[in-house]
């Protein structure tokens, strides 16, 4: 636990960045399961989802 703390401390947006992906990739998953994606459209998709992970978590760390 103490290396997850470090780890958050020393690259909050990386981290932040990494766990709102991942959220919103398992939610992509589950909720997209019945679709009939392609493996290429799910990957696609999924890229830009981490893509706007990572815009929404630089919008969030504008104040500091």
């Amino acid at each position: 636990m103490q290396k997850i703390r470090q780890l958050f401390e020393a690259h909050p947006r990386l981290m932040a960045w990494l766990l709102l992906a991942i959220g919103m990739l398992v939610i992509f998953l589950i909720t997209s399961a019945n679709v009939p994606f392609t493996p290429a459209q799910r990957l696609a998709v999924s890229g830009a989802i981490v893509a706007l992970a990572g815009l929404c978590v630089w919008i969030i760390f504008w104040e500091e």
